[in-house]
């Protein structure tokens, strides 16, 4: 599994997800309930997207392209 994108917040993050799977990506989304540890825990980086290590390549295409 790698890392294919940080989000900002939840719903970046099943906004990338959805659009990943789409183009039949299977994406994982780690840390969404640590939001709620806000104050607590630092506010960056903590909502993530993994794929598989063979998926990532295509993934990054996907994700580049609709940032841009």
């Amino acid at each position: 599994m790698k890392t294919v994108f940080s989000a900002a917040h939840s719903l970046e993050a099943h906004m990338v997800k959805n659009l990943l799977e789409i183009e039949r990506i299977n994406a994982f989304i780690l840390g969404e309930h640590l939001q709620g540890g806000v104050g607590d825990l630092q506010t960056i980086d903590l909502v993530k997207i993994s794929v598989h290590d063979e998926d990532f390549a295509k993934a990054r295409q996907i994700i580049e392209a609709w940032e841009a």
